[in-house]
């Protein structure tokens, strides 16, 4: 007879935990490294930009369409 912790269900759930425990780890990770490091992504208006630990931001680029 198989252990309920070998069933699909149980295997899917295992899996889930690990990846919001991944997330977790991964989201701190990255909030710690931007407090040291400038960071290039996306902002709120379709820009690409570096932000800066310091708070000051530069526009690279104006990715929306005007």
């Amino acid at each position: 007879m198989k252990s309920q912790r070998t069933s699909p269900q149980h295997l899917a759930l295992q899996a889930v935990a690990r990846a919001l425990q991944t997330a977790q780890r991964s989201e701190a990770y990255f909030a710690e490294y931007r407090k040291h490091h400038s960071v290039v992504e996306p902002d709120a208006e379709g820009r690409i930009v570096r932000r800066f630990p310091d708070g000051q931001k530069v526009i690279l680029r104006n990715m929306c369409a005007q």
